[in-house]
């Protein structure tokens, strides 16, 4: 609603104001039309009242000239014929107001002395140098047209005469004016209404044009998070406002966050024109869960949003669940099935915060417990918040941890199970956070891997190693040191030049390095995890599947990778005393490695039951707590140096 009032607010505006502009505009051009006009008058008035006056002034001039006793004073008579003449020719004036005067010499008036002249200077200088001219003069408020002519017989003509030509012109230029200004006052009210119509229209266009894009995801045509905002906003009461009672009714509502499992990886396998038309059919398939209290949003890259008005928990857990099985069902694209799965948190309002952004944390919160548990969806409760709040405000600090150095290595011995010696070592990731302290890598490392400086990150890693390496090199030490990539880090295109590049800089033997990848992530794009393994291995850097067993591969796909160790997942170990179900499948792995000319390191060693297990089924290689935890470089240093 509020979009839509201001589109009333903005057309009514803009109309007005295009209307007002109209018309003052139209007034400004009548106004100076009617001083131009006046203007016009006014000297086309007076040029045809002097051409006039002109004419007959020198047929008076003729005339007196024709009476009788040219010496003498005009006797009334004389007057008389004259005055005659001027009433024909319509140039009688009273004399109260200005008389003629006719001169037929200067002695005669004494016209230099007459003061009615005084105030008239350019009247007194053509008497006074007996120059004929002419002119305008105003008397009490009148204009007047004024000719002195000095004539060659020796006499001398003031004639004085109302302008009327000049009121004329005007009164017969005003009635034309009027009209016309009528009509262009109109023609510009209804070419203001026109226009001000045609622009509205497309203003009003344009503007809901920007409107909507700055309220919708252009991809998926959703709200965005501007939209989710506003919305979430109007609904909710703030349990501090003014208004509220603690015995008010309260609205409930839910809003639920939805996070794809594992799409970056198919963004990043299979193109990003694939991954945004995955994006519009998960869109499509939220859409169906709209309804008159029920809105989906796309917060942003692989995030959604439900906002639930009048919904409560229980409410919002079904929503949930249909949610998920709807996403069960496969995906088609480009003749590709696709199968996606989410990750759903729950917050309901007011019991998990009052505010959209007390919500959106909770709901965040509790998302992120249930894609780490697998759950498929998860309502917000307290009793997350230490390990969860913790995570969310951990990934608003990777970019400073990262620039500071927090990251540090501790590093794990590898050992030959025949004598116990150290052969390498692996270097695990901990982070020295500034408040937190020490942190293990499964409260970050996920993190990092949905982040945009994975690739950053490995690469500080890698470098970390490598000068760690060479410092050992150093102290007469030869151990290859083992660095866990991210899948994601097989899509990196500078990861193989880099590492080469530090490879010499630090001058270590390519085979001192050790690149571990998880066997879960070489299930995804086959193709390029044997680009990049075939990459690394003309490099000289020794290759590890890590985590083996836990993951939904075939043995083809370890067939397919070149890689020196095979790294067994602890969870074999863990009874392999006491189960023989566990023994077998060691001793089958054994076999299978032993035919396909791979090492294996078996991980997770914690007994000395276990080593010797082990040891009699023909394992060579080891790493777990029985041998040495993860410690800082100093102490391990110390350790192999005592040796």
């Amino acid at each position: 609603m509020t979009g839509e009032n201001q589109t009333i607010s903005l057309n009514t505006d803009l109309r007005r104001h295009l209307l007002f502009g109209s018309i003052g505009l139209a007034i400004v051009v009548l106004i100076v039309f009617i001083i131009v006009t006046y203007r016009l008058s006014s000297d086309l008035g007076e040029s045809i009242e002097s051409a006039y006056i002109k004419n007959h002034v020198q047929k008076i001039s003729d005339l007196v000239i024709d009476i009788p006793d040219l010496g003498e004073l005009a006797t009334p008579e004389k007057h008389q014929r004259l005055q005659a003449y001027f009433s024909e020719h319509s140039y009688y004036l009273d004399q109260d107001v200005v008389s003629f005067h006719l001169w037929l010499t200067v002695e005669v008036f004494k016209i230099k002395n007459d003061k009615r002249f005084d105030h008239n200077p350019d009247v007194a200088m053509a008497i006074s140098k007996k120059t004929s001219s002419n002119g305008l003069i105003k008397i009490k408020g009148e204009r007047y047209s004024w000719v002195y002519q000095n004539s060659t017989q020796g006499g001398e003509l003031l004639f004085i005469r109302k302008v009327y030509a000049l009121d004329q012109a005007i009164d017969y230029m005003f009635t034309r004016l009027s009209i016309s200004a009528f009509l262009t006052f109109w023609l510009a009210v209804w070419s203001a209404l026109m226009i001000s119509s045609l622009i509205t229209k497309k203003f009003i266009k344009g503007n809901i044009r920007l409107n909507y894009l700055a309220n919708h995801d252009t991809l998926t045509q959703l709200p965005n998070r501007t939209s989710l905002h506003d919305r979430v906003n109007r609904y909710l009461k703030p349990i501090n406002s003014t208004e509220y009672t603690p015995n008010e009714q309260v609205n409930e509502a839910s809003i639920l966050l939805i996070d794809l499992n594992k799409f970056k990886e198919i963004n990043d396998t299979m193109g990003h024109q694939v991954g945004d038309t995955l994006l519009q059919a998960i869109a499509l398939r939220l859409g169906q869960f709209v309804d008159e209290n029920t809105r989906v949003f796309r917060y942003g890259g692989d995030e959604f949003v439900i906002w639930q008005e009048k919904s409560n928990q229980e409410n919002a857990k079904v929503l949930a669940e249909g949610i998920i099985k709807k996403f069960r069902q496969p995906v088609l694209i480009e003749g590709s099935k696709f199968e996606m799965s989410a990750s759903i948190g729950i917050a309901c309002y007011p019991e998990d915060g009052p505010t959209f952004n007390e919500l959106f944390k909770n709901a965040d919160i509790a998302m992120y417990h249930a894609k780490r548990l697998r759950l498929g969806y998860q309502s917000y409760q307290k009793r997350l918040d230490l390990r969860s709040a913790l995570r969310v405000n951990l990934r608003g600090q990777l970019n400073h941890a990262l620039t500071n150095d927090e990251f540090v290595l501790h590093y794990q011995p590898k050992v030959r199970l025949t004598d116990g010696k150290i052969f390498g070592v692996e270097a695990l990731v901990r982070w020295q956070h500034s408040v937190e302290g020490l942190l293990a890598p499964d409260m970050f490392i996920n993190i990092i891997e949905q982040s945009d400086i994975v690739h950053e990150f490995t690469r500080y890693v890698f470098k970390q190693a490598i000068a760690q390496c060479k410092s050992w090199m150093k102290q007469g030490i030869r151990l290859s040191v083992a660095v866990n990539i991210s899948p994601y880090n097989l899509m990196d295109p500078e990861l193989i030049s880099f590492l080469q590049k530090q490879l010499d800089i630090y001058d270590v033997p390519a085979e001192l390095i050790e690149v571990e990848l998880t066997e879960s992530a070489t299930m995804v794009g086959i193709e390029t995890t044997q680009k990049v393994f075939s990459e690394l291995k003309n490099m000289g850097v020794q290759l590890s599947i890590d985590d083996f067993g836990t993951g939904m591969s075939s043995l083809a796909y370890i067939k397919q990778l070149n890689v020196d160790y095979i790294k067994v997942d602890r969870s074999f170990i863990t009874n392999i005393v006491t189960d023989t179900k566990d023994e077998a499948i060691i001793m089958s792995i054994l076999l299978l490695c032993q035919k396909l000319n791979r090492e294996v390191i078996i991980e997770g060693v914690e007994t000395k039951e276990q080593k010797e297990k082990l040891t009699s089924l023909g394992c060579k290689f080891a790493q777990g707590y029985y041998f040495g935890k993860p410690v800082p470089v100093e102490e391990l240093t110390a350790h192999l140096i005592s040796l």
